[in-house]
């Protein structure tokens, strides 16, 4: 038996009731709510109509129709102003992990676990270029970076066998709170300029060509043949100029 209430304000009015009992509903219990009604073919409330006025924000959910009657397929959850998708966690996930390697390299006293940070942060920024379709500059972050520099760089210091610093002494207390304070301060002050034009990062789609290894490869030996070819030259005379200053005679 068809229920008059549905069938008098129709099917917009029973994805509002559903919507606002998803909004009704706690933390823990909404995501679950969430796949069921993905999984009986109900379209939930779209981004432009609210799912109810909480104070702490207002849960919308997106989905794209594909023509079929009550058909809807989930996407994104948008909280506020922040719509919330994989992509955004991946890369909110990615940048934290680089963040605190950041950290960890000038926090360690031990100069090896600092390099070691600084592989990991490097590594992480080259996964980050990765998702945004830029290959090649992952692939040289990888290789020049991660590979070849900071591998010497461990190199040299087991060679040298540098291990943490000697404790300074009562009188160099007073420094480290102090900069950890004007950390904060510059961090603050830099990111209260920059976080506003960051709100919306949506622009018109680049074509994905310019971060292929084709492209870059073809711009390099057809266009830029005589650079490329002077950094050879500068790299051997490098070389050249190491050898005769490791070797007392010749």
């Amino acid at each position: 038996m068809a229920d008059p209430v549905a069938h008098r304000h129709g099917e917009p009015y029973r994805h509002r009731d559903v919507a606002r009992g998803v909004e009704g509903l706690g933390r823990l219990g909404r995501g679950a709510l969430l796949r069921d009604l993905h999984g009986v073919g109900l379209s939930p409330l779209p981004f432009g109509e609210q799912a109810g006025s909480g104070p702490g924000g207002q849960l919308r959910i997106a989905h794209h129709s594909h023509g079929g009657a009550g058909g809807g397929a989930l996407n994104g959850i948008q909280i506020g102003g922040l719509a919330l998708t994989p992509e955004l966690g991946l890369v909110s996930g990615l940048a934290g992990m680089a963040a605190l390697c950041a950290v960890g390299v000038v926090a360690f006293n031990s100069a090896i676990r600092s390099a070691l940070c600084l592989v990991m942060n490097f590594f992480l920024l080259a996964v980050l270029y990765f998702t945004l379709s830029a290959e090649t500059v992952g692939i040289t972050q990888i290789v020049v970076y991660t590979g070849a520099i900071m591998v010497l760089f461990l190199f040299v210091i087991m060679l040298l066998n540098i291990g943490a610093p000697a404790a300074l002494g009562e009188e160099q207390d007073w420094k480290r709170p102090v900069g950890i304070l004007l950390g904060v301060a510059l961090f603050t002050l830099v990111g209260s300029q920059i976080l506003p034009g960051l709100i919306s990062v949506t622009r018109p789609a680049t074509p994905d060509v310019y971060g292929q290894p084709q492209a870059i490869g073809r711009a390099i030996f057809s266009l830029y043949v005589v650079p490329f070819e002077a950094v050879s030259v500068l790299l051997m005379i490098g070389i050249v100029g190491s050898i005769l200053l490791a070797k007392r005679k010749i």
